[in-house]
């Protein structure tokens, strides 16, 4: 992942892509497949995804342990 403050309005990208990050969660939301989405973006791979999807799930944990009583 990348944020260029040129590229895209400084919207986190998948790395020497335009391709932006939120664009794998919409895909996930609209029921569409891991698969679809890199057919779909040839620029991006299967490796970066899972980085993206990894680093999600941490925030998330994160998240529930700073909020947690």
């Amino acid at each position: 992942m990348e944020s260029v403050k040129g590229l895209v309005s400084g919207t986190p990208v998948f790395k020497e892509s335009r391709v932006m990050a939120e664009a794998l969660f919409g895909y996930l939301l609209s029921d569409y497949s891991l698969r679809d989405f890199l057919i779909d973006h040839p620029g991006v791979t299967r490796e970066q995804v899972e980085k993206l999807l990894l680093l999600a799930r941490d925030l998330v944990e994160v998240a529930a342990y700073e909020n947690s009583p």
